[in-house]
């Protein structure tokens, strides 16, 4: 069959089951990722319709096409809202998010198309690679992929190592001792911290202090080293990793967050022992180290796929390194209304306190007249101060950042609003549609200028 007859059939389709008329720049937009490409296309021009032409092309050719998306949020949501489709075109389709156990995975693994994170199926590779039973096994192989949100899974996340462990017996001293020396040792006597470059060390002074806290002999070479080594990186956990910065404590234990994004990173710890230093740090009881049994980047797994394509708002910037290291030539979509964003010129303040009171006389401003704002800050910290200016100003906002990842879709949806402000770190927006004025009063937020937002930190 034709390929432009597949395509007419997945349209008349969308038409029947979603009540959704795929545009002209959405089928544009199918054929080069079927044909391999790295698609741009801005926000809001329809990414989750226009990659299922691809998809649903190449699983009725061959089946099991995985579309990595960037949050378990967006593999449910894109698999549900798009099953119906995909079910009248007589193709099955499931989703895997860090909830689902080995039975969803397996089954979800077998279905013609399957929505999931790439972080989600590179664990799960790693874990099929351990199996000696195929019984065991959760994949059925890795053969096309199609990533959503490509930059930020192929750059922003690419080098991230995902390192499957198990538990082995603690070696040195107990994190807790370590911690409690490091409390006592006196900076420049004892230690020196760097924080620009994200360093610190004993002194000579300070070795020998720990070998006296510790009760160790100098002649042990291997007690000696791991005793240091101990409250070395208790150092680094008081000095070097803030939370709110760094990570947040939720739900009883210690979550990081990713300096990428500003969100959860879900099973991540510190290797090295600053996991169990933090922990200590926090006064957690300090859990089992890993012994590393897998590992691989986001980048080398994705190349895993033999067959590849992804779709993103940003690749332009990006096209020499989607090239070289996936070897994905970029094509980008026009959008289907002109385009109306206004880009303003950078402003530069000497100071932190002078950037943020620029910030939230803008937003009182704008507040006034009722136009929706969305401020991105770096830190989860960062967001927190500059709500609490914002409340103290007399303007209400909402705040999105790691300690409310939950509840993301629903704040980024309401950001436009009218009077809404909503204050995040770059963790929001990914695949969650901001209408403006919701479904009532569009014109008028347009008519304000539509959504302004600003980023409070290059």
């Amino acid at each position: 069959m034709p390929l432009s007859t597949r395509f007419a059939r997945i349209a008349a389709a969308s038409r029947d089951a979603l009540g959704l008329d795929p545009y002209d720049e959405q089928i544009i937009a199918g054929r080069a990722l079927y044909d391999g490409k790295l698609v741009q296309m801005q926000t809001g021009e329809g990414k989750t319709l226009a990659a299922v032409f691809a998809v649903a092309t190449i699983a009725a050719e061959r089946g099991g096409v995985h579309v990595l998306t960037a949050n378990d949020y967006l593999a449910r949501r894109d698999a549900e809202w798009m099953g119906p489709l995909y079910k009248a075109l007589g193709l099955s389709v499931g989703f895997i998010t860090q909830d689902s156990d080995d039975h969803e995975r397996r089954d979800a693994y077998r279905r013609d198309v399957t929505y999931l994170t790439a972080k989600q199926a590179g664990f799960d590779y790693l874990r099929d690679e351990l199996q000696y039973d195929p019984r065991a096994i959760l994949q059925a192989g890795l053969e096309v992929a199609i990533v959503d949100e490509a930059d930020f899974v192929l750059i922003d996340e690419a080098r991230i190592p995902l390192v499957l462990a198990s538990e082995q017996p603690d070696a040195g001293p107990d994190p807790v001792v370590a911690d409690q020396i490091a409390r006592r040792l006196e900076r420049d006597e004892h230690y020196t911290v760097d924080r620009a470059g994200r360093r610190c060390g004993l002194t000579l002074a300070g070795w020998r202090e720990v070998d006296r806290s510790l009760g160790i002999d100098p002649s042990d070479e291997e007690m000696t080293r791991l005793g240091r080594a101990s409250v070395h990186v208790a150092l680094h956990a008081h000095h070097l990793l803030a939370r709110g910065v760094d990570y947040i404590v939720s739900d009883g234990r210690i979550r990081l967050i990713d300096e990428t994004t500003g969100r959860i990173a879900e099973r991540r710890r510190w290797p090295h022992g600053i996991q169990r230093a933090l922990e200590a740090k926090e006064d957690f009881a300090p859990r089992i180290e890993g012994r590393v049994r897998g590992t691989i980047t986001i980048r080398d797994f994705v190349q895993l796929y033999p067959r590849r394509s992804g779709m993103t708002a940003t690749a332009v910037a990006a096209a020499a390194e989607f090239n070289r290291e996936y070897g994905l030539a970029t094509v980008v979509i026009p959008t289907h209304a002109p385009d109306r964003t206004e880009h303003l010129p950078d402003r530069v303040f000497g100071s932190h306190d002078s950037k943020v009171q620029a910030v939230v006389y803008e937003v009182r401003r704008l507040h006034e007249i009722g136009r929706p704002v969305l401020i991105g800050t770096r830190t989860v910290n960062q967001s927190n101060e500059l709500a609490l200016l914002l409340e103290r100003s007399g303007v209400a906002c909402q705040v999105l950042n790691a300690t409310q990842d939950r509840r993301e879709a629903e704040l980024v949806a309401r950001a436009g609003l009218r009077g809404a402000v909503t204050v995040a770190t770059n963790m929001a927006g990914r695949g969650t549609d901001i209408r403006l004025g919701g479904e009532a009063s569009h014109d008028e937020i347009a008519a304000l200028g539509g959504l302004f937002v600003i980023g409070t930190d290059r």
